[in-house]
C-alpha cells in the first residue's frame, strides 16, 4: 500500500493485481502499517484507528503513532500512554489477562512513551528519559532483560539508555542512541 499526500490509501496485491486501487472508505489517513494478520491498520488525522480487511474501528480516539507486528498492533496516545490489540499468544499486548476479543485495546500500564514498536510477537516502548521497556515473546532475547522467558508485562531493557528511536523486527529490536550509535538486543 501507499499513502498519497491527500490522505488517500492506494493498495495492490497478488501477482495478477498490479494496478493500485483506492482502499474503500479510507481517506484522511495520517499513517498506515501492514502486518501479518490484520491486513493493515490506519491512523487517521483525527486520532482514530481502523484495522483489518474491513477497516474495523479500534476504540482509541487520540492516537498519535501506530505500529503493527506479526499478529498485533499498538498505538501511542496523545497523553503518552499505549494501547495494544490483536493476539496475545506471548504476552505481546502487555497484559496478564487476554482481552475479550482481538479488537479490544489493552493498556500495558506505561506513561511518558515517545514511541511504540511492535515486532513479531513482542512490543517495545521508548520512554521520554531515553530508556526502553519491552514485553511479549523473548525466545531470542528480544525483550532485552538478559533472559529468554516471555514477559507478559513491560520490563526494562538492561544497559540501554539515551535511545532516541526504536525499530523492531520479528525476533530482534534495535535502538538509535543520541550519539547515533546503534544498539540491538
Amino acid at each position: 500500500c501507499a499513502l498519497v499526500g491527500d490522505g488517500t490509501l492506494l493498495c495492490w496485491g497478488r501477482e495478477t493485481e498490479a494496478t493500485a486501487l483506492a482502499y474503500p472508505g479510507l481517506s484522511g489517513v495520517a499513517e498506515f502499517d501492514l502486518d501479518g494478520l490484520f491486513h493493515g491498520c490506519a491512523r487517521f488525522t483525527n486520532g482514530t484507528l481502523r484495522c483489518g480487511r474491513f477497516a474495523r474501528p479500534i476504540p482509541v480516539t487520540d492516537a498519535t503513532q501506530l505500529d503493527a507486528g506479526q499478529s498485533h498492533a499498538c498505538a501511542r496516545r496523545r497523553d503518552g500512554s499505549v494501547r495494544c490489540w490483536g493476539f496475545n499468544s506471548s504476552g505481546q499486548l502487555g497484559a496478564l489477562e487476554p482481552p475479550p476479543d482481538m479488537y479490544t485495546p489493552v493498556d500495558p500500564g506505561l506513561q511518558c512513551v515517545v514511541q511504540v514498536v511492535a515486532g513479531g510477537d513482542h512490543t517495545c516502548a521508548l520512554i521520554t528519559d531515553g530508556t526502553v521497556r519491552c514485553w511479549g515473546s523473548n525466545h531470542f532475547g528480544q525483550i532485552g532483560d538478559g533472559s529468554t522467558l516471555d514477559r507478559p508485562v513491560p520490563v526494562s531493557v538492561r544497559g540501554v539508555s539515551e535511545v532516541v528511536r526504536l525499530v523492531a523486527g520479528p525476533t530482534t529490536t534495535c535502538g538509535i542512541r543520541e550519539d547515533r550509535s546503534v544498539v540491538c538486543w
